[in-house]
């Protein structure tokens, strides 16, 4: 379990905690030493612009906040996996492209990241392979050239491929629509 950090799309957390609280209980339960837990907890809500929130109660805050104290909890302990379901979801912008460049840097330094996300231009520039689920179905699975080579129509993003390869062509509807407007 000292190996995995999980980031859910709807985090649990302990409501009468303080992020800091929350962060710190967290580190103790992984056995990281106080010094290094303390250090690496100031980093990580330095970078989400928690610090001025780290002492409110975790009821007390947006969606945003709540999301940002889960990641961090999710990062006090340096883990080799991490699990993240949505994990942008309520982030504001600044926070959102911190946690992007941090997972690549992460990735970079050998941390093997599961995500699950309907944001694409979060997962293309940080994931090695990547599997395309529709409907509950795995449709394709491999490294992003591998995946634009399948392309019939030449796919230049993994939006455009995935739309491709679950047949979606909104295009067309938004057109119609459109017309009569």
């Amino acid at each position: 379990k000292r190996q995995f950090g999980l980031v859910l799309e709807r985090p649990y957390l302990y409501e009468k905690l303080t992020p800091r609280e929350y962060v710190v209980f967290l580190a103790k339960v992984y056995s990281v030493p106080q010094a290094q837990a303390d250090s690496r907890m100031h980093q990580l809500f330095e970078i989400f612009g928690m610090r001025e929130r780290m002492n409110d109660l975790i009821e007390d805050l947006s969606q945003g906040m709540k999301q940002k104290t889960a990641i961090v909890g999710a990062l006090i302990h340096n883990p080799a996996v991490l699990f993240l379901d949505e994990p942008t979801v309520g982030l504001d912008p600044p926070s959102a492209k911190n946690f992007k460049d941090l997972l690549k840097g992460l990735v970079k330094k050998g941390t093997t990241v599961f995500m699950s996300t309907h944001i694409l231009e979060l997962a293309e520039p940080i994931c090695d392979r990547i599997g395309i689920i529709n409907k509950g179905q795995l449709q394709a699975v491999g490294t992003l050239d591998e995946l634009y080579k399948t392309s019939s129509k030449k796919a230049t993003t993994l939006e455009q491929l995935f739309l491709e390869l679950i047949g979606s062509d909104g295009g067309a509807m938004i057109d119609r629509f459109l017309e009569g407007v």
